[in-house]
């Protein structure tokens, strides 16, 4: 903030342009406000009495699983076609999932509540050194992103997979591996989605971090085959055979292999092993810079790297981030353009999403995004917490 003060003493603006800037930024504010409690409004009420489809079918999963009463149609088509998710997903569905129907429809609702407002708390701690309005629109950024609604309304993950990873992000910046690890984890209940997530640990070396990851993985999958008495591997071919079918719905980077007669089985693999080919050097040329910059590079390639729905569109929260961050920090109109651009591919109705021609603008806007911010974020190779010390330093060496 001191660094902006003394940049408007000597680049001085015209007060016109400041107040047309102010007037425009209350706007966004105004609108953003009131998409987020549409959108709020409608998830919650729609997940709580009129949808909760997804929670729907992952409680009778675990009562599948457990050996509990579930749903006799639902349970035969498990019997037949297996589950959606690995086993270790369903080690932490004991806890999401344990009320009876419909009372869990609340509990889930709760769940996610909870997850918001974690996230809501992690949005602004994130902007905690900036202005009032600035930390607010960044909040209202996040608030009225489309994918909330549709998590909120049929119980999918998305909330908790991004209150999980945000939580991993403060670990690491707290210097708690275990903890990071261990939230890693349990996200990993979407292995889609916090897969590349786990990659950043294991490229920064943080492999305390991504040894208790992979030690609550073994003990979820142990403790899942005890109880279910199915094998890990059994499940794991399953869930890969249903990913088969879900593709087919999408559209991204793996929908184009499809669509050039490339069959699922190779088509997944490929697809996968093109974006880590991809996405890996460059995490590994950035693994000492900012957090942030890394987690929305794992965002954008856990968007692209395999199947995902419009409910997968809350990870990018950490892209919007990170580009909100730099169009604060260097006032370049080009990131707040991408800022912008991002914001509005996220902020459009889910219903918008469905369409082929939409996703396919989406992707290439998120694309634009991060390639954006590698080449406008030239700052100073480091965390934020190196950031502040070094700063502290300096300011010591000067006395």
């Amino acid at each position: 903030m001191l660094e902006r003060d003394i940049d408007q003493l000597m680049y001085p603006r015209h007060d016109s342009d400041l107040r047309i800037a102010r007037r425009l930024e209350l706007l966004l504010i105004v609108f953003l406000a009131l998409l987020s409690i549409a959108y709020l409004g409608k998830g919650f009420y729609f997940g709580i009495f009129r949808d909760g489809a997804d929670v729907y079918r992952r409680w009778n999963e675990e009562r599948f699983l457990l050996g509990g009463l579930a749903n006799p149609r639902m349970a035969a088509g498990f019997a037949r076609r297996g589950v959606v998710y690995p086993s270790w997903s369903y080690f932490s569905g004991i806890v999401l999932f344990w009320p009876p129907w419909p009372q869990v429809l609340t509990w889930y609702a709760l769940v996610n509540l909870a997850c918001l407002t974690w996230i809501i708390a992690f949005v602004a701690w994130y902007a905690r050194e900036q202005s009032k309005l600035d930390r607010l629109l960044i909040v209202l950024s996040v608030t009225a992103i489309g994918a909330i609604c549709t998590n909120l309304g049929v119980g999918n993950y998305g909330l908790i997979m991004l209150a999980l990873l945000t939580g991993a992000y403060r670990a690491d910046q707290a210097g708690r591996p275990v903890l990071e690890g261990l939230l890693l984890g349990v996200a990993m209940l979407k292995p889609q989605l916090a897969a590349p997530f786990l990659l950043i640990a294991l490229l920064r070396g943080r492999f305390r971090a991504v040894a208790a990851a992979a030690l609550y993985v073994v003990v979820a999958t142990i403790a899942m085959w005890i109880i279910s008495g199915i094998g890990p591997l059994v499940m794991l071919e399953q869930s890969a055979q249903m990913a088969g079918a879900f593709a087919k719905t999408t559209a991204g980077l793996l929908t184009v292999v499809l669509e050039a007669g490339v069959p699922y089985r190779l088509a997944a693999p490929l697809t996968a092993l093109l974006c880590a080919a991809i996405f890996t050097p460059i995490l590994w040329r950035n693994r000492d810079r900012s957090p942030m910059l890394l987690f929305a590079i794992a965002a954008v390639m856990s968007r692209l790297w395999t199947y995902n729905l419009n409910t997968s569109n809350l990870i990018l929260v950490f892209l919007l981030l990170a580009l909100w961050r730099l169009a604060i920090e260097t006032r370049d109109m080009r990131a707040t353009g991408l800022f912008l651009a991002v914001g509005a591919s996220l902020w459009v109705p889910a219903s918008l999403s469905e369409h082929h021609v939409v996703q396919l603008a989406e992707h290439l806007t998120w694309l634009a995004g991060i390639i954006g911010l590698l080449i406008l974020d030239t700052r100073a190779p480091v965390s934020e917490d190196i950031e502040e010390e070094d700063q502290i330093a300096a300011a010591a060496a000067r006395r």
